[in-house]
């Protein structure tokens, strides 16, 4: 079964169970291991930190990139494409 992360709107803690991901907190019962509140919430993690990097041939600002230095699109995948992504 996976694990997630519940935390509690009280007291902040941040607590791990593991369920079926069909399974609602409210039918599993669940309560803060610290302050045994009922006002808990699965808990996603701080979005303040996340960091998603598109790498590769074929995303909107590798493409838009090769578009400005005059890339011809048949040799997008080529070596020197590749060392020219590096250098911008």
């Amino acid at each position: 079964m996976p694990n997630y992360q519940y935390k509690c709107r009280d007291c902040e803690t941040v607590f791990d169970v593991n369920h079926s991901i069909h399974d609602e907190a409210e039918d599993l019962g669940l309560v803060c291991k610290n302050c045994e509140s009922e006002n808990i919430f699965r808990y996603l993690g701080n979005y303040d930190t996340a960091t998603i990097v598109f790498r590769g041939m074929g995303w909107a600002g590798t493409e838009s990139a090769l578009d400005k230095i005059g890339m011809p699109k048949a040799t997008r995948n080529s070596p020197e494409a590749q060392q020219k992504l590096k250098d911008l």
